[in-house]
């Protein structure tokens, strides 16, 4: 037992040992993007890498991402065009009525990709307050 504990003190002695000895640095070690090129009309990319004094290149096929296009409504902008239409105060007490209006006051704007703007344009729709070309007018009148 003895014995065995001495051989793995001296062999984790020894890797300290190695460690102090070498000299880990890690801005040599990592790897960093030092050249990009599109090649082919863009259909292909080509970084350049440098790691520990090596440089290296891959070439990689360039994809194009379709995200959906987050549009902002003013609520001025919406309050106003609801009022001009003489349907502010049936989208109020709408507001009212789906316990919504802590959410109404609390945000700074209406955004297009939060899951509760499809539900409260639907709801309004459903309620009969206004049309869905209503609804896309006073948005469209409300981007920001």
């Amino acid at each position: 037992m003895k014995k065995c504990v001495f051989t793995l003190a001296a062999a984790l002695l020894a890797v300290f040992a190695l460690n102090a000895a070498t000299e880990w640095n890690y801005t040599r070690l990592r790897k960093r993007v030092v050249g990009r090129e599109l090649i082919d009309n863009g259909a292909q990319v080509v970084y350049t890498y440098e790691q520990a004094g090596r440089t290296w290149s891959e070439t990689n096929a360039v994809r194009h991402l379709t995200l959906p296009r987050e549009i902002r409504y003013s609520k001025l902008k919406l309050i106003t065009a609801a009022k001009s239409a003489g349907k502010w105060a049936d989208v109020k007490a709408f507001i009212q009525r789906a316990d919504m209006e802590d959410e109404w006051n609390a945000c700074q704007f209406i955004s297009s990709l939060h899951p509760a703007y499809i539900a409260a344009t639907n709801a309004v729709v459903s309620a009969g307050i206004a049309t869905a070309d209503e609804v896309q007018m006073f948005m469209k009148a409300a981007e920001d």
